[in-house]
């Protein structure tokens, strides 16, 4: 049997676009703690969630640097195969 883990890109995206965590958990509307937790993977967050953070890093961006950032979940998070 395979177990699977999710993993996430988002520390990649945020740092890449100069956005910190007190940001991202101001636009969603959570503790930057639980976003934190969420970055390093603490928590398996739900797809509505998922969603709305690839909506607020693409906001974000265009709201402090004029960018058209097109994120999408996949590109945010991904599925990994850690064997069995």
């Amino acid at each position: 049997m395979n177990n699977f883990v999710l993993k996430n890109n988002l520390k990649k995206y945020r740092k890449k676009f100069r956005i910190t965590q007190d940001e991202m958990a101001i636009k969603l509307d959570i503790k930057r703690s639980y976003y934190s937790d969420i970055e390093r993977g603490v928590y398996v967050l739900s797809t509505m969630l998922a969603f709305q953070i690839s909506k607020a890093i693409n906001d974000i961006t265009f709201e402090k640097q004029r960018l058209r950032t097109r994120l999408l979940v996949d590109d945010l998070f991904y599925i990994e195969d850690i064997g069995s």
